[in-house]
């Protein structure tokens, strides 16, 4: 029984330092850009959250001590203790083991087949707005003066055109779901959001201070609403494969959210379900975009 009691003990107090660990800040920090694409790695919070709390109940305490397994007060100071030291190398093993496993599951799951349809259909759902967005453009651009218009014609046609593809893509993957189909749309959509950066800073090049404004506060409209598809995109993706694509992104979000209103931020952080367009930002950066 003594024995009993004693692995007991230990194994309560490898609990606590554990889900103690796993509400640090530091641990947070590392975990930011993971939820972001799997945000059911919440729960691992959660659980920490839960079972700290738990143990920390004066009731639980006093119950655990009448029983004689009381978590050992060893392990949660610097002191040496020869007795206590199997229980420590068990407890440092535990949260490699809790850090692997979280490594694992944020840089090889993939997201099912379920998630990618229903970020396909509210691509689908919301290309309207954008057109709509893409069509003030057009008039904007229309109007300029000629060696003006020339910095963004270009790269606003490119995007019509893959705005009009991606409503080709997104309405066969709703027809016949397949994984040629997906690719096909990912690869669509870093392409036109990258053309809407380079759309944006082009026209913040525009000589004509009143010129400049109107173009580059319709196509900032237009880019936030294209990042709102990339960040939906994203949300499929592992933390490695949204970094991987983030490295290859030759304008990074700080150069183009500059030129977006508050009115464009407060929609990309409704859209992508944040409490504030400045979380959503943090997040994004974290991963390298």
């Amino acid at each position: 029984m003594t024995n009993f009691k004693g692995i007991t003990k230990s194994l309560i107090g490898l609990v606590a330092i554990v889900a103690g660990f796993l509400q640090s800040d530091a641990f947070r920090a590392w975990l930011a850009p993971i939820i972001l694409a799997h945000p059911k790695a919440t729960i691992i919070l959660t659980a920490a959250a839960f079972i700290t709390a738990l143990l920390h109940n004066p009731l639980v305490k006093s119950a655990l001590k009448l029983e004689g397994v009381a978590p050992d007060a060893s392990l949660t100071t610097q002191s040496v203790n020869p007795q206590s030291g199997f229980v420590k190398l068990g407890a440092v093993l535990a949260i490699c083991a809790v850090l692997l496993g979280v490594g694992v599951m944020a840089t090889t799951t993939s997201c099912t087949s379920s998630q990618v349809t229903a970020v396909v259909q509210k691509i689908w759902s919301f290309l309207p707005t954008v057109e709509s967005i893409n069509s003030d453009v057009a008039a904007v651009v229309s109007v300029l003066d000629p060696k003006d218009a020339v910095l963004i014609e270009g790269v606003t046609a490119m995007v019509n055109n893959g705005l009009k593809e991606l409503q080709t893509l997104t309405a066969a993957y709703t027809a016949n779901p397949s994984e040629s189909t997906w690719k096909n749309i990912v690869a669509l959509v870093d392409s036109i959001v990258t053309n809407g950066d380079a759309a944006l800073l082009q026209a913040a090049k525009i000589s004509d201070p009143a010129s400049q404004v109107k173009a580059t506060t319709i196509i900032g409209a237009l880019d936030a609403a294209l990042h709102i598809i990339d960040g939906w995109v994203a949300s499929t993706q592992t933390p490695a494969q949204a970094s991987a694509t983030a490295a290859a992104r030759t304008t990074k979000l700080q150069s183009v959210v500059r030129y977006w209103s508050q009115q464009d931020k407060d929609r990309v952080a409704r859209e992508m379900g944040a409490r504030d367009f400045n979380t959503v930002f943090q997040q994004a950066t974290a991963l390298g975009y």
